[in-house]
């Protein structure tokens, strides 16, 4: 069973039904229960190495900010149940766990753990200070229960993306970097015989090629350990540009045998698949030719507000 059944399963059978029966049907309209944040399992990708720390029944609990004491009258309300729940630990309320991952928690501190902010970001500016695996960590999971709907609702404005400004500098500068990494060192270091520098171009490369196709797909691209995972689930363009980064280092691979064509041709194949995304949402007009350096500026020169060109996004 995956972590966020497995914690659904304690919220719908447990955690609820005890919040109702010991603090009232009122104290459970003013809560949110789900499980959002840090760790593989929110994201559907734990798997049994998940197991090895911090896994079993992940539940978070968000009270408004105005009800601090609530938190630690739910928590109460939970550690009088069972320790365990289908052989499996319960996390933050009787098992430790690292702080704000499981356990009762006021909203505000939540978005404010991720993005800094109490409701998370809502100027370009704020957006664009906030690093896209945070997002990710954010608005990930489920939601089982939220009575007064505040949780959710910064959740699902998070979850709509970024403003259009910061989309266009966001892929503006992924592309530089990926016609940086892939297009032009990355090719180099395999004619060089470079293995090392092959590597890390490679890595380079596929990063920002995540970072696009997710940016594409309305998606926030998580933690990099997962980067290449969570492409899988973008739609045909995520499938496609993951097999051919895939291919490049296949133990019989063009990259793992030092062929220059072979990986310029993936290479390419790719940067043309991200310029056909681009061209899909109207981002691009005339595209003539696959180096995506040539389309940085183009897409920097639609984004209204030019002041934020001043600054570089963070990476992920």
């Amino acid at each position: 069973m995956k972590g966020l059944e497995l914690t659904g399963r304690y919220a719908h059978e447990v955690a609820i039904p005890s919040i109702e029966r010991e603090l009232g049907r009122a104290a459970l309209e003013l809560v949110a229960v789900g499980s959002v944040g840090d760790g593989s399992d929110r994201f559907g990708f734990d798997d049994r190495v998940s197991r090895d720390h911090d896994w079993g029944v992940a539940l978070c609990i968000w009270v408004p900010d105005d009800a601090p004491d609530l938190a630690r009258q739910v928590e109460d309300v939970l550690a009088s149940a069972p320790s365990r729940f289908l052989d499996c630990p319960v996390l933050g309320i009787h098992q430790p766990c690292p702080e704000g991952r499981c356990g009762a928690m006021r909203v505000g501190d939540h978005y404010r753990r991720f993005t800094g902010l109490q409701a998370g970001p809502e100027t370009e500016v704020e957006w664009d200070q906030i690093p896209e695996f945070a997002l990710a960590a954010a608005t990930n999971g489920e939601v089982f229960h939220d009575g007064p709907g505040v949780f959710s609702g910064i959740r699902a404005r998070l979850l709509e993306g970024y403003p259009r400004d910061i989309l266009l500098k966001r892929l503006a500068e992924r592309c530089l970097d990926f016609a940086q990494a892939g297009q032009s060192n990355l090719i180099r270091a395999v004619l060089r015989r470079d293995p090392v520098g092959t590597r890390i171009a490679y890595a380079r490369c596929h990063e920002a090629a995540c970072l696009i196709v997710h940016a594409l797909s309305g998606r926030y691209c998580p933690y990099y350990k997962w980067a290449h995972t969570s492409l899988r689930l973008c739609g045909a363009l995520g499938a496609s540009i993951a097999g051919a980064l895939e291919q490049l280092v296949e133990a019989d691979g063009p990259m793992e045998r030092f062929d220059a064509f072979g990986v310029q041709d993936l290479v390419e194949h790719i940067a043309e698949e991200i310029l056909d995304g681009l061209r899909g949402l109207g981002l691009l007009e005339e595209v003539e030719g696959s180096f995506l350096l040539d389309y940085v500026e183009p897409l920097r020169a639609r984004i209204a507000k030019q002041e934020l060109l001043r600054t570089r996004s963070p990476r992920n």
